[in-house]
């Protein structure tokens, strides 16, 4: 298993340009990245191959197969 990293690396390896930093902790808050990210104090912590699913919980079954 992969390390986890930030959001911040996570969103800057997936996105150009990321998205702000307040919108990556309200797609952490709002369970819209799967696998569900860590929060670790202040920090959350994602899987490195995880992807954004938004409202669509029926991409969820996508990611998992």
């Amino acid at each position: 298993m992969r390390p986890k990293v930030t959001l911040e690396q996570w969103a800057a390896a997936k996105y150009n340009p990321p998205p702000s930093l307040y919108t990556l902790r309200k797609w952490a808050r709002d369970c819209w990245i799967f696998p569900l990210p860590e929060k670790v104090g202040r920090t959350y912590y994602v899987d490195p191959d995880a992807r954004f699913v938004g409202r669509d919980y029926m991409r969820i079954s996508d990611v998992t197969t």
